[in-house]
């Protein structure tokens, strides 16, 4: 299991998620976001949960 930061996982969703490019906000909290982006971060983190890559603790506590 890699020992990846919240930064990390944010910069890994926004460059695998290229659709939602020009939504990407610097100052946007998890909840700015539309319901689309925040549905496919939650996907994108209980993914990598799934498949070993971050901790449960990681799921929990990483958000937008």
């Amino acid at each position: 299991m890699k020992n990846l930061t919240k930064k990390q996982i944010r910069e890994m969703f926004w460059n695998e998620h290229p659709q939602f490019k020009n939504d990407f906000r610097k100052t946007y909290k998890q909840n700015d976001y539309k319901t689309d982006i925040r549905v496919s971060f939650t996907d994108f983190t209980w993914n990598l949960y799934k498949n070993g890559i971050i901790t449960e603790k990681q799921l929990n506590d990483t958000t937008l």
